[in-house]
Formats: C-alpha cells, structure tokens, sequence
C-alpha cells in the first residue's frame, strides 16, 4: 500500500516514489513560500552590498562582457576555483534589473531548489529518509539569522548544498538518475564557490562511485544510470573549462598559486583541532543548529562530548545487522562526510574563521537524518506511516517558522548602507566631469569595505571607476589601474585625517555617526582585540590558553559590537 516504506532492496526510482502526502506536499510549498516572501521582503528593503559581496555582484555584472575565469578571491592571495556561483548568480541579477538585491533573491532560489533536490532524492530511496533530510536541511536555515539565509556570500553557497552533495552521493550509490545527473554539477558548485569545500565533495564522490558501481553485486539493484551520469559529468567539464583555460594562459596561473599556498610551511590546525571542532557538531547542543557558530567572528578548536554521534553510529549498526543494504550505504556515505570534515577543519591555516565551516553544517545535519531513519526502519512495520506522518507534520511547522523569519529579516550588512550612501554622494559632490574615478581605500578597515560598496554603486551611475592594480584580481582585472588620469578618491577612518592632509589628500566629506567617547572606546578594544588575536596566530596549535584565548576575543567583539551598533564612520579625500 502507498503508506508502506520501500524494501530496502528496491531499486530507485527517477521521483521521489509512491505515496507523496499532502503534509509533504505543504512543507515543500510552504518552505518555496518562505524563501519567496524573503526574495519580496529583499527587494522592497533595497540593498548596498559591501565587502566581499559587492565584489560577487562586481564579478556577476561581468558576465559575458569580461568573463570571471575563477571564483572570488582568497585572503591567502589566489582565487577560489571557478566562476560557478557568478554564473549561477547571472539570471536573478538580470531578471530584476541588476540590482544587487537581485543577488539575494538568486541565493534564496538556490537553496529552494537544494532543499526539494534533497527531498526528492532521499525519498527515492525511503519515505523517511525524503522527510528526515527535508527537516534537517530546515533546521540549518532556521538556526541561521534571517540576514545569512539571503546572503550571496560565497561560504553560504555550501549553506544547504553542503547536505544536497551528501544526499546526492548516497541516491547516486543507490543508481539514483536524478542523483547521477546532478552530484557532478552540485560538487563542482560547492568546490569553485570555496576550496574549502574540496574535501567533503571529493570524498563523497569518490566513495559513492565506488559503491555504486561495485555495491550492489547480489542485491537485484537496477543497472548503472549511466547515461544521466555521463550529462552530469559533462555539463561539470564544461564548467572547469575557464579555470583551466586561466591556468594554460596565466603567468603563474591560479592553480599553481594554490598548490605554492596551501603547500607552504604555515601550520595548520591539525587534526586533533580539527577533529575537537567537529566534535562540537555532535555536543549536547549541536554546532549545526547553533547560530552563535556562525556570528563569531573565530571558532574555538576546544572538543566537546560528542553525544549526538550515537545517532549515526547505531543507525550504522542497525542497518548492518538487519542487512538493509541501502543504509549499509548511507552509512559509509555518512562516515565519509565526517572524515572528510575533519580534513577540511584540519587542513585551516591562520585564524579558524567560523564560516569555513558553513557548508559541514548541513553535512552532518544530513548524517543525523540518515542514521535517524536507519534505527527507525527497525520499529515494527505498522508504526512507519505513522512515523512518516510525524516528521512531515514537523516539515511543515518548520516551513511557517522559517516564513516568519524571513518576514522579519533585515538584508545583509544593512547597517553599512549610510557610509555607502555618504561616500556615493562625496564623490558625485566633488564632480569628476565626466572624468574616471580611482578609488582606494584604507586596508585591514571596514572601510575598505565600504570603499568597495560605493564603486558598485558609482559603476551604476556610469562612471569609469578602478581602484589599484594590485587589486585588479580581486575586482575584476579591467577596474584596476595606476590612477593616471583619473580622479583619485580615498576611504578611510576619521583617524586618519592628519595623515591624509600630510600626503597629499583634500578632504572632501565625512561620516561619523559615533561620538567621541564611544570612537575612543571602539579604538581602544579594537586594539586589545588585535592583540589577543595576534597573539594566537603565533601561539602553537595546541596552546593550552587557546580557549581561554578565544574567550577573550569573543568578550571583546561582543563590546564593540555594543559600542559600535553596527555604525560605520569613514572620511572621503580626494586628489588629482
């Protein structure tokens, strides 16, 4: 009957099998509901991306009149592998204008389109697995501030996808069609948005290939899909062919800049540090659904009990014992991940930066789910319906709490669009006429990144804008230059005003929304903070005072957040 869970033994199918409820059906179109309300909520709110996402927005406008060859630089000196995100970016950001919001809404779609993926893939497989992962994937957008479920930052491309690749690898070891169409193409997303990723869709490829071809002698599975596979893997080639053609025509090329980086004698955290900061995904209150994890600016190496860890390993043993061949899969899929996760910690050189780790998140969230519906295909045979009907009920309450919070979230970084707004309209006050506009700003301060909202902004309004050829990588090769010719725009803190006047530079405007007292303040933990934290980058990786260490920084970040507010001064000079 339709309420029946598959055998273990049956073969996948190319949907999501028999026996779709109506809650099933509710949670899925009340999570693409939510995802929606986010994408109005964010067009109607406006936004000024700064930093890093106004460089991803800079890059998507480039396609096709400069096409980005690789993905968006790396704080290490090389860029991440390929222009997937951009590419995928490009028809949301046209389709609304080319606005920058239109990049909010092209992240949103993509993690609605990897949560039904997963949904649909895990459910060819089992029922519960479809409803259990459908929940996991929930739960990771819930445990993230409204803001970063929008955010077109490129660690938070692995938001939910980081899970789908899992799910993915597990329907392509079950011979899964859908599955062998998309693990290629999903893993090359994941690996060309962020390197750090490598690890996980490397590992997981690699081991469910080798049981989709060889683990199924004996079982009465389907054939090898092997053309879907062959698309899969041909549309991910097709992909790799900009990277490569930057390598051949690069002087060096990136690759070889990545291999020189991440073969140099900096230390990483090592496997110890790395294995204690996954433990911390299985503690008594999971890292995977902790938003705290992914607002701290550094993550601590310090273990935790891994009690949750049970969940898989007894859903492994069960599936071992009642040889449920399927989640004997799942299982060395699942262990995979984890391994493959310890990898990816371990191998973090310098400052371990909470959002290395965004994509593990789901990751693991999909592990948990795995080994959930693995002990429960033990229960008697009359209690799965039922227990299919709980978790949709619990997908669907999921789905209204991620509507509201979505209909109470502010857009990313909105508290930096005054400072964009006060540059913008510094520099459009100076009247260049006509003339280009260099601009460069202040390193290692917000407000580079600041400076770096208003070129997106003045590059609308139609002016020649480039900052310096050093950072021409960084921007896209044709806005960098030596400033010759055009009007030279600095960014920088109030601070720095003496030091401007000395060089050289007129000022031209300011904003300063902090009083006095409080700037000396911000000044004054921003200076300890920096000590604290030089501190560690010097100290071995096992330095017992590490947490003690990161304590400290966490205490002083949350002080001048209180000071701050959030609040951003910047001076504007001009010369030439």
């Amino acid at each position: 009957m339709d309420d029946a869970p598959p055998r273990p033994d049956a073969p996948p199918t190319a949907g999501p099998g028999p026996g779709v409820s109506r809650l099933e059906v509710a949670a899925l179109a009340v999570v693409g509901l939510a995802l929606a309300v986010g994408s109005v909520r964010a067009l109607q709110q406006g936004w000024l991306p700064v930093g890093d996402e106004a460089l991803v927005e800079m890059r998507v406008r480039d396609v096709p009149s400069h096409f980005p060859l690789l993905g968006v630089y790396s704080r290490f000196g090389w860029s991440h592998p390929g222009p997937a995100q951009f590419l995928s970016l490009v028809l949301p950001y046209r389709l609304f204008g080319s606005v920058g919001a239109g990049l909010l809404v092209g992240a949103m779609a993509g993690h609605a389109l990897a949560v039904v993926a997963a949904w649909w893939v895990a459910r060819a497989v089992d029922r519960m697995a479809g409803v259990a992962v459908l929940v996991a994937l929930e739960l990771v957008l819930l445990s993230v501030p409204g803001e970063l479920v929008r955010t077109a930052w490129n660690p938070y491309v692995a938001l939910v996808m980081g899970g789908l690749v899992v799910v993915l690898a597990w329907g392509w070891a079950e011979r899964g069609r859908v599955a062998a169409v998309l693990l290629l193409p999903v893993g090359t997303l994941l690996v060309q948005s962020h390197i750090g990723n490598a690890p996980l869709v490397v590992g997981v490829v690699a081991v469910a290939t080798a049981l989709g071809l060889w683990g199924h002698r004996g079982d009465g599975q389907s054939a090898v899909p092997w053309r879907p596979a062959a698309f899969g893997a041909g549309l991910s080639a097709v992909l790799w062919i900009p990277p490569l053609v930057e390598q051949l025509t690069g002087d060096p090329g990136n690759v070889t800049r990545m291999i020189e980086d991440l073969s140099g004698s900096e230390p990483r955290v090592g496997v110890s540090a790395g294995a204690g900061l996954v433990s911390r995904f299985f503690a008594w209150h999971p890292a995977w659904v902790d938003a705290n994890t992914l607002v701290e600016q550094i993550a601590t190496t310090a273990a935790r009990l891994p009690v949750w860890l049970v969940v898989p390993v007894a859903g492994a043993v069960v599936a071992v014992r009642r040889s449920d061949q399927a989640y004997v899969r799942g299982a060395v899929i699942s262990a995979t991940a984890l391994v493959a996760t310890v990898v990816a910690a371990a191998s973090i050189k310098g400052v371990v930066f909470s959002y290395l780790l965004v994509g593990h998140r789901s990751a693991v969230a999909v592990v948990m789910a795995i080994g959930v519906v693995s002990l429960t295909r033990a229960l008697p045979e009359r209690l799965l319906p039922g227990t299919v009907t709980v978790g949709a009920a619990l997908a669907l309450v999921l789905a209204v709490l991620l509507g509201v919070q979505q209909v109470r979230a502010d857009n990313p970084q909105a508290v930096y669009a005054p400072s964009v707004e006060a540059v913008v309209a510094a520099v459009q006050d100076a009247d260049p006429g006509g003339r280009p506009v260099h601009m460069v700003a202040t390193p290692d301060d917000p407000s580079r990144d600041v400076m770096a909202g208003a070129l997106v902004r003045l590059e609308d309004g139609g002016l020649d804008v480039t900052t310096v050829a050093s950072e021409g990588w960084r921007f896209g090769e044709h806005r960098g230059g030596d400033g010759a010719g055009a009007q030279q725009f600095k960014v920088a803190p109030p601070s720095a005003r003496q030091e401007l006047v000395d060089n050289g530079w007129r000022i031209v405007d300011g904003y300063q929304p902090i009083p006095a007292d409080q700037m000396a303040e911000i000044d004054r933990l921003t200076a300890e903070r920096e000590r604290v934290i030089s501190e560690g980058r010097d100290a071995p990786p096992d330095d017992p005072l590490a947490a003690a260490r990161y304590a400290t920084v966490q205490d002083l970040a949350a002080e001048i957040a209180a000071v701050q507010r959030g609040r951003v001064p910047v001076l504007v000079a001009t010369r030439g």
